[in-house]
């Protein structure tokens, strides 16, 4: 938390909007679901500042984009919001050439969403019921097509992020430095 906060200090002067941003970002959490179904969050409680202990009720109404989060967190220990700005294809949208291998995640995430919704699904907003297994996202047990691929995104996306090195240099990457020339779906 410090070096991003002086990542934002160096790079923005107004400590208004640092202040707020920071503050918005430890205020969200995405709990990681566990085989048991209760999640413990102990260790966000004494690095976060709050506690909790949540059952699995209370996330089966969150839906899409909160999957793709937790399997993030779930993989590789980070939180989600380090990847929501990230690059040229991390967050909304995307254009132009990818920044890194960190990037190319977020690129070929889009993709496989792109392939999903071809198919006639709505990866975005597909709620789908997975575990986080050995620092894994797992979802063998579901049936539905669309939700199958809408795990399989995530998944892989989340596997992808915890082999590649994070740049914070990247986070917040200004849309204007990426171009137009952008690569072709590989699906």
């Amino acid at each position: 938390l410090t070096a991003g906060k002086q990542f934002f200090n160096s790079h923005y002067s107004d400590t208004f909007t640092v202040r707020h941003v920071f503050s918005f970002l430890i205020f969200l959490q995405v709990p990681v679901p566990q085989k048991n179904p209760v999640w413990d969050l102990s260790w966000e409680a004494e690095h976060q500042g709050y506690k909790g202990t949540f059952g699995e009720a209370h996330f089966r109404n969150r839906r899409g984009i909160l999957e793709l989060a937790g399997a993030i967190r779930c993989t590789t220990g980070r939180s989600p919001f380090a990847y929501l700005r990230y690059g040229c294809y991390c967050g909304l949208g995307g254009r132009g050439w990818p920044k890194d291998r960190v990037d190319w995640c977020c690129f070929n995430h889009d993709c496989c969403y792109g392939k999903a919704e071809q198919a006639g699904c709505h990866p975005k907003i597909e709620s789908y019921h997975w575990e986080c297994e050995d620092n894994a996202a797992v979802c063998e047990s579901l049936e539905d097509k669309c939700q199958k691929m809408a795990c399989e995104c995530d998944r892989e996306a989340a596997k992808c992020f915890s082999k590649a090195p994070y740049h914070t240099k990247h986070l917040l990457w200004p849309d204007f430095m990426c171009g137009e020339i952008q690569p072709l779906c590989r699906y």
